[in-house]
């Protein structure tokens, strides 16, 4: 089981979201209706197996994976993955499915590269309030890529429109409205997965007996992205900007968010170690 979930797994799940990604960038160019309903069974079937990756490395550690930095990319994947699936289920994504897709074939090769057996199992990542904790850091920040892939969707097809080019890249978009109103719904989500993590960081480091250093930044980390994904939805629900501007900005966020999320996660591990 130990070779299964941590060699042979990563490798055939790089190699099944690489292939996807070369699909759906073919089908990009030569759309096939035949092609892309097998890449979408294919994406769910891939779902499945993914889950029971995650659930081997969560068998063998006793712990959910988020123990090294490896791992925690291979996780932040699933859930990308776990979202879009859902989303991909209700409304057809067609061609703003790459975005997810390279996304999660990037992360698997993060992770393997990072190495997804630790070493050591560092003491920051056991116990049931850490594991909540990141699950809801990762699932926020996972709906929050889901939102600025809406936003890049939504940029796309009004260039199009506006340069009255209604051809195949225009017919493989979902419509405005569907793209709008999932990108709220990304973006709320966020909201709230993000709010309820910082709020378990700060009960969860408040009872952990860690470094106040540790605990001061990294409630510094996690209240600055809470911060910006509260802008964000604020932006939102007002309605304070226009649509091609809102996409704009979701599409910075989500950057933003990412970027941060990584960086507090590997600050975190990093100070632990030391």
């Amino acid at each position: 089981m130990i070779l299964l979930a941590y060699a042979l797994l990563p490798a055939l799940m790089l190699l099944v979201y690489g292939g996807l990604l070369s699909t759906y960038i073919h089908m990009a160019y030569a759309p096939d209706r035949k092609i892309e309903t097998g890449a979408s069974h294919t994406g769910m079937a891939a779902l499945a197996v993914y889950a029971a990756w995650m659930a081997l490395i969560t068998i063998d550690q006793r712990q959910l994976p988020i123990a090294n930095g490896g791992q925690m990319a291979a996780f932040l994947g699933f859930l990308i993955w776990a979202d879009q699936t859902y989303v991909q289920i209700r409304i057809r994504q067609r061609m703003l499915t790459l975005l997810p897709i390279a996304a999660v074939a990037g992360l698997i090769l993060v992770a393997i590269v990072s190495g997804v057996r630790p070493q050591v199992m560092p003491k920051v990542a056991l116990g049931p309030w850490m594991a909540f904790h990141v699950t809801l850091s990762l699932a926020g920040v996972a709906m929050l890529l889901g939102s600025g892939v809406y936003g890049a969707g939504y940029l796309i097809l009004h260039k199009q429109m506006k340069q009255r080019q209604f051809g195949h890249v225009f017919s493989r978009l979902p419509s405005m409205e569907e793209i709008n109103r999932l990108r709220s719904m990304a973006v709320y989500l966020g909201w709230m997965l993000i709010t309820a993590s910082l709020a378990s960081s700060a009960i969860w480091m408040a009872l952990n007996r860690t470094p106040q250093g540790i605990i001061r930044s990294h409630l510094a980390e996690m209240t600055f992205l809470w911060l910006v994904v509260s802008a964000l939805a604020i932006l939102e629900k007002r309605r304070l900007l226009s649509q091609r501007k809102l996409a704009m900005t979701t599409v910075g966020f989500a950057t933003v968010a990412f970027i941060l999320i990584i960086w507090t996660m590997i600050a975190m591990y990093t100070r632990a170690a030391s």
